[in-house]
């Protein structure tokens, strides 16, 4: 998929048909395959304390890392953006990320194995070990209990007490396995931020943006709120279940950021793409889109006590920002 984008590029970019943002998009969506295996965690990575960290490193040896950040492929996106929001408050963080990967316990995907049970069991001793006071979860969150949009079901989650493989038993596990995390990370007194998910859209911007630019055909656009929340609304309800025996979680909803005042998701601007696929951000995209979200966040924890384990208010986003 990469090379075919970069083909599509450079044909359009020496024929001058095409802003040069569309080539520096397709190096960032290539730059971005290539993080991805850099910043993909391995067990033995845990255990060696060799993992990406974010903001400067704390003059106190001492000092525990302000946060972590745990999750999938969506997480690595956003590496970039969150080392840049860091270092504005001058916190320290990790980033602990595996692709295909939900940040929760218990669970994993069979037709992958069940690798991904020692591994998350190996972020929450790292947390453990590290003294780490508060946890950022983020994930594709619905391909896990739905499957892909074309129909494929090979990324329903399962865990030990499943009698079958289902999106109807993987919603049963989702709730399962985060209620498990969070009695854990409550267990040690660590403040969980769940992100929601990025909306999904139901092209690939960038490619659609470069053959619409080259053939004339109308640009794309990006995805309703409404579809959005409608292809939410199983995670919402798992959501809604583990909010009731834990209240103090804080939501952090992208959804807040990344829709128009028409409603309509924000794909692009003036300077660049938002998307390096269907479902996750660029780096600049997730700069726009969710930096705002993440400067709110960061800015609350910069005011709090460097030893503190628990905010003392928590953030939850509520306004629609219009694309500028």
């Amino acid at each position: 998929m990469a090379g075919g984008i970069v083909a599509i590029a450079f044909y359009v970019d020496t024929a001058q048909g095409l802003p040069s943002r569309l080539s520096q998009s397709s190096q960032e969506f290539l730059a971005m395959q290539e993080n991805r295996h850099r910043e993909w965690v391995d067990i033995e990575e845990i255990l060696a304390d060799d993992v990406p960290l974010l903001g400067e490193a704390s003059p106190d040896a001492n000092r525990p890392l302000d946060f972590l950040i745990w999750g999938d492929s969506h997480t690595m996106s956003l590496r970039e953006m969150l080392d840049m929001e860091v270092r504005k408050f001058g916190l320290h963080g990790a980033m602990i990320s595996r692709s295909a990967t939900i940040p929760a316990l218990d669970c994993y995907r069979p037709a992958n194995g069940k690798h991904a049970v020692d591994w998350n069991r190996s972020v929450l001793d790292y947390i453990e070990d590290h003294r780490i006071g508060r946890v950022i979860l983020a994930a594709r969150w619905a391909i896990n209990i739905e499957g892909h949009p074309d129909g494929r079901m090979d990324t329903l989650i399962a865990d030990d007490s499943s009698h079958s493989v289902t999106p109807i038993e993987s919603k049963h596990v989702l709730e399962r396995s985060l209620l498990h995390t969070l009695d854990e990370l409550d267990r040690l007194d660590v403040d969980v931020y769940i992100v929601r998910q990025v909306p999904l859209q139901r092209v690939h911007p960038e490619r659609r943006i470069i053959l619409a630019s080259m053939f004339g055909w109308p640009s794309p656009v990006g995805v309703t709120l409404q579809e959005h929340r409608d292809r939410q609304k199983n995670v919402e309800d798992v959501f809604a279940a583990i909010g009731k025996q834990y209240p103090d979680i804080h939501f952090l909803d992208p959804s807040d950021y990344c829709f128009t005042s028409k409603n309509v998701s924000r794909i692009q601007d003036d300077h660049g793409i938002y998307y390096a696929d269907e479902t996750h951000l660029s780096a600049y995209g997730a700069g726009v889109l969710l930096g705002p979200m993440f400067d709110e966040l960061f800015d609350t924890m910069s005011t709090e006590s460097p030893l503190s384990t628990k905010p003392t208010h928590s953030f939850l986003g509520e306004t629609v920002h219009e694309n500028r």
